[in-house]
Order: C-alpha cells, then sequence, then structure tokens
C-alpha cells in the first residue's frame, strides 16, 4: 500500500462511477479565485517536474491550474491508466470549484456519415 492509496476516500470508486454512469465530479482543492487564467484545453496529467510517482494536476493548455487532492490521486489516475477517452471541463458553478470528468457517448442521430 502506498502513501496514495492510504489517503484515498474508502468505499468510492470514480471509475466504477465514470463506466456506470458516465459522468464523475472531482472538487479541487482551491477556490475560483485563485485559479489562473484557463486558455487551453483542459487536460489532467502528472506533473512533469514533480517525484515520481508525479502527482496529478489539471492544466490549460501548458499552465498548471491546480494540483488533485491527495484523496483524488489514486481514483484518477485508475481512470487515466485505463486509457479510456475523457472529457474534462472545469464547474465554475461550484465553490470550491470541481472538475467534471466524462466518457464521448455518441448521441445516436448526431454523428457525420
Amino acid at each position: 500500500m502506498d502513501l496514495l492509496d492510504f489517503t484515498r476516500l474508502r468505499r468510492r470508486s470514480l471509475l466504477k462511477s465514470l463506466l456506470e454512469i458516465g459522468t464523475v465530479t472531482v472538487a479541487l482543492p482551491t477556490t475560483l479565485l485563485d485559479l489562473p487564467d484557463r486558455a487551453g484545453p483542459l487536460t489532467l496529467k502528472a506533473m512533469p517536474d514533480g517525484p515520481r510517482p508525479a502527482p496529478l494536476a489539471l492544466y490549460a493548455g501548458q499552465t498548471h491550474l491546480v494540483t488533485v487532492a491527495a484523496q483524488d490521486q489514486a481514483d484518477l489516475a485508475a481512470i487515466l491508466d485505463t486509457g479510456l477517452g475523457i472529457l474534462i471541463e472545469l464547474d465554475e458553478r461550484s465553490d470550491p470549484p470541481s472538475v467534471l470528468i466524462s466518457l464521448p457517448f455518441d448521441v445516436p442521430g448526431t454523428s457525420e456519415l
């Protein structure tokens, strides 16, 4: 067991929820006013200059927005490790702000031929 598993919230599986429901929400450890400019596509990825295992962070383009809270690291890493294509959005209506992660479902009748 590593430290990330120790801090993980018990009885919660964001990956299971994502696969069953198609979307999950994770509160970010910051306030909306503390987030830098959010220009560019949002991504979740390991911090390039961090210790190994590198903590996950939310980026807008190449700009670091916020490092994910310790209790969410293992759950989000499990989602990223699947290799599934995911959509990431920032919910600025909540306080603290949240990241919305969803699966890109094709809606019948909307795909181009």
